[in-house]
């Protein structure tokens, strides 16, 4: 791998943003433990041409601009999905139009940035954090299998193993493409943390914790002005910001409470329970043999996770002047 700071963890984000996703992406542009090598754009919360400009305005917004941004899966693997509101607004990030940038995407197709990253490391070394519909990971993992083993950790932001936020029975992201979310979640044998609802909706801001958000950087209040446009509550806790949770839960492994797992299990028929997860917290061995390293987080702590919000983005100035 290329030189980096030490300490600091190979990295690349698979997202679709999304507000949620803009707030993620805002945390691992400010900590020096991620050595981010690259965002993989997919169709989910808005088209993947949106995700991608999205994703590169927002880096741009918080001074990197040069995180190469490259375009993957346009559409699910297998089928299309019925409509869906704009939750993100219309343009997925709350109908804010972050200033323009000569910064273009990568001419680099997503899995061809996975595997710029992944073939020169070595076993274990790089992160893969997977904010989004899961299509471009089962791509990866599906035509080169070869590449698994560099893949120390795959962080994942989906599932439920209470209730739904798109259906009563299935969280977005595994709603939105089931037949890669089997792929991933229940048969690859890749290292992974599962981010399921039950943690991810405590990453949640009440409207005066958005207006602490706002006041504490330049960032800080571009991510607060597009919680504005963001169609999704908590009761009692305000607005969920999913995807950071995942990010500030490896940033602090103790905001997160982890359960080890054995076997996850994603519904792909086309019934009312699409989308649906199973996990099995005990039994046999994955797939018969050795036991996966599986671990799902089932709870957090808000208090904390605003505290790393506060401490990680209260330094972020912007982009560079001209």
């Amino acid at each position: 791998m290329t030189d980096r700071q030490p300490g600091s963890i190979p990295t690349i984000v698979d997202c679709d943003p999304g507000i949620d996703d803009a707030l993620a992406l805002a945390l691992v542009a400010a900590s020096p433990e991620f050595d981010l090598h690259a965002v993989t754009t997919v169709c989910g919360n808005v088209t993947v041409d949106h995700s991608t400009r999205n994703a590169i305005r927002t880096l741009a917004a918080c001074g990197r601009a040069e995180v190469p941004v490259c375009q993957g899966a346009a559409r699910p693997l297998v089928r299309l999905n019925p409509p869906y509101p704009p939750i993100h607004g219309e343009n997925g990030i709350g109908d804010v139009e972050l200033p323009a940038t000569a910064r273009e995407a990568s001419a680099e197709p997503a899995l061809a940035a996975f595997e710029r990253v992944l073939e020169p490391a070595v076993p274990g070394e790089v992160t893969v954090i997977a904010l989004a519909p899961l299509t471009n990971i089962a791509l990866l993992l599906s035509t080169r299998p070869d590449l698994a083993d560099r893949i120390g950790l795959l962080a994942v932001m989906g599932a439920t193993i209470d209730r739904g936020n798109v259906t009563p029975f299935a969280e977005f992201n595994t709603w939105a493409d089931p037949e890669a979310a089997y792929r991933v979640l229940a048969t690859n044998e890749v290292p992974t943390r599962l981010f399921t609802l039950a943690a991810t909706r405590k990453a949640a801001l009440d409207e005066s914790q958005r207006l602490e958000l706002a006041a504490w950087s330049p960032v800080g209040a571009t991510i607060a002005e597009m919680i504005l446009g963001y169609d999704d509550q908590v009761t009692g806790l305000g607005w969920p910001l999913h995807d950071a949770m995942v990010v500030a839960g490896l940033l602090e492994p103790g905001i997160v409470t982890l359960r080890p797992a054995a076997a996850i299990e994603v519904d792909t028929g086309t019934g009312r329970r699409r989308g649906a997860t199973a996990v099995t917290w005990d039994g046999a061995p994955h797939q018969g043999g050795a036991p996966r390293p599986l671990e799902v987080a089932v709870d957090a702590d808000s208090e904390r996770f605003r505290g790393l919000l506060r401490e990680r983005l209260s330094p972020l100035a912007g982009p560079p002047s001209d």
